[in-house]
């Protein structure tokens, strides 16, 4: 199982094989990790396993590389993930188990490399760039006995070329070969390991300082282990990880940054789940992080598959392929603490021991707390009063009205106010609370907005609702007049004006009067727009 973007859509899709059932598939990616229904690229491919994605033909698109009980095959995509038939990179070596794409001869396009189940030589064959590869050239033998399970290339002497790392499953010892540059290979070099055996392998700089490190699954013992590179392909010690429990195989490993870090994390599948182990600063590594306890994966990848900024794992084992969202950095990962989130990865520092409500004037208000679990409850109060002067406002001298009817919108209920006019709620969250009150044949007028609503929030959780009603038709009515200083507008003689307003209504009224010169007014034209004015608030 790999990703890549076969449609060309900017997100990483699946591609998968099947062994048992011939079938090289993959699953288009929307970008948000919702994936399509599955894909055939093939079901005739003879048992497949191995898999890798890669340009091929130096087109652009993302083509897929299988090995098979018969061979290498490669299929073309043409851009948009439609494949076309399969062509052999070779037939010559059956049981394919492990491939990879590198440029060997340095010309610019990528090589095919691959070992198989059952024959003792890894072999790689030469890519013209349109896709078209040599006759396979063998690099070296494997053991008497058994195979070669494990090979990758990449550039362990920092000479500018990949070189060749191969690991087997019936002895400790690992190889890699330095490549000239032209293909050509030299004397292996061999890395003291000490596991009896190696189910599986993945190189990459765990350190940060530059070379290629090997990362590798154990069978039986020393389950997962780190081998540092020095940078000219000379290995240093064996690095055990730390793991508490008993398993026979460490059987898939990857690594990646879970944390964003900048630190590369290994993942590991064991049969009894599937872990990762946070590098803290340069090949220091912390106990085991859980990804997925009691799954098997037979093969494992991490790439962001939802489109959010950090890796996503895959697995794949008989029952599918699965993937599971990383949650770094969102939430507590300590399971004694109070808001302690079994879906989080990482811990990013909000673990805490007394989680409450710390909203001050919440009916259970805890000035202990340190972190807002939701539980606050509020008493929400609400009065219908009698507004005499018909502003909306509650003036000291007006007074609540009893058994009058409220809707409480949010539940479906209907209140009834006390002898104070009151009435009251109890609220939760910080949620929306809508309340209504409907005019009646006794006071058919409401003054305020007919419906309210309160906001159960820090801000304003105190805040009373008011429905002001009225049995008085609202008048607005107002009488002005203007007065003159003097009579007549004699030239250079200025006037000015006074303007009487009487509010003749029974509703308190303000606003802003406009005052504008009447060419009817006494035969007289303006000819210079007014001066100015004095403002008084009435």
């Amino acid at each position: 199982m790999r990703t890549a973007d076969l449609d060309g859509d900017g997100d990483s899709d699946v591609v998968s094989t099947s062994f048992t059932d011939n079938k090289v598939a993959w699953y288009a990616n929307s970008g948000n990790g919702v994936f399509g229904p599955q894909q055939l690229i093939s079901d005739t491919a003879e048992a497949p396993r191995a898999l890798k994605c890669a340009d091929i033909d130096n087109d652009g698109a993302i083509d897929v590389i299988i090995g098979a009980a018969s061979g290498t095959y490669w299929y073309r995509n043409l851009g948009n993930g439609q494949f076309e038939a399969s062509v052999a990179v070779s037939t010559a070596v059956d049981d394919v188990y492990s491939l990879d794409v590198a440029d060997i001869d340095g010309d610019g396009d990528l090589d095919v490399l691959g070992n198989s189940d059952d024959d003792p030589d890894a072999y790689w064959s030469a890519n013209d760039g349109t896709g078209d590869f040599s006759p396979i050239q063998t690099i070296q033998s494997g053991p008497a006995t058994g195979s070669w399970r494990n090979l990758q290339a990449a550039d362990f002497d920092n000479d500018g070329d990949d070189d060749l790392i191969i690991a087997p499953v019936n002895t400790s010892i690992i190889h890699w070969y330095p490549n000239e540059g032209d293909g050509t290979f030299g004397e292996p070099n061999e890395i003291d390991f000490w596991e009896p055996a190696h189910w599986s392998m993945y190189v990459a700089d765990l350190e940060g300082d530059g070379d290629i490190d090997v990362l590798t699954g154990g069978i039986f013992t020393n389950l997962a282990s780190f081998y540092p590179n020095n940078g000219s392909g000379v290995f240093e010690e064996q690095i055990q990880f730390p793991i508490d429990f008993i398993s026979d195989y460490g059987y898939s490993v990857h690594a990646v940054d879970i944390d964003l870090d900048g630190h590369l994390d290994p993942i590991y599948g064991f049969p009894t789940g599937i872990f990762w182990f946070p590098n803290e600063v340069a090949g220091v590594f912390e106990f085991k992080n859980e990804v997925e306890a009691g799954t098997f994966a037979n093969d494992l990848w991490a790439t962001d598959l939802d489109g959010d900024g950090d890796a996503d794992v895959l697995a794949i084992n008989t029952d599918g392929v699965f993937w599971y969202e990383n949650h770094v950095g969102e939430g507590c990962v300590d399971p004694a603490a109070c808001n302690y989130d079994p879906e989080v990865w990482i811990d990013n520092g909000t673990c805490c021991d007394n989680c409450g409500c710390d909203i001050e004037g919440g009916d259970n208000y805890d000035s202990g707390v340190c972190l807002n679990d939701g539980s606050c409850t509020f008493t929400v109060l609400g009065t219908v009063f009698y507004d005499e002067n018909e502003n909306g406002i509650m003036d000291p001298t007006e007074y609540g009205l009893p058994n009058q009817t409220v809707e409480y919108v949010t539940e479906g209920l209907f209140l009834m106010t006390n002898d104070d006019g009151q009435f009251y709620v109890n609220a939760s969250g910080s949620s929306e609370y809508v309340f209504a009150y409907n005019a009646t044949l006794e006071f058919p007028y409401i003054t305020t907005d007919g419906t309210l609503t309160f906001d159960a929030t820090q801000g304003n959780w105190n805040s009373e609702v008011l429905f002001g009603v009225s049995d008085e038709a609202p008048i607005y009515d107002l009488e002005a007049n203007v007065y003159s200083s003097g009579a007549g507008y004699p030239c250079d003689v200025f006037r000015t004006h006074s303007i009487c307003f009487r509010n003749t209504g029974n509703v308190i009224m303000d606003g802003v009067v406009e005052f504008t010169f009447d060419t009817l007014f006494q035969d007289y034209e303006e000819i210079s727009p007014i001066f100015f004015f004095i403002f008084i608030s009435v």
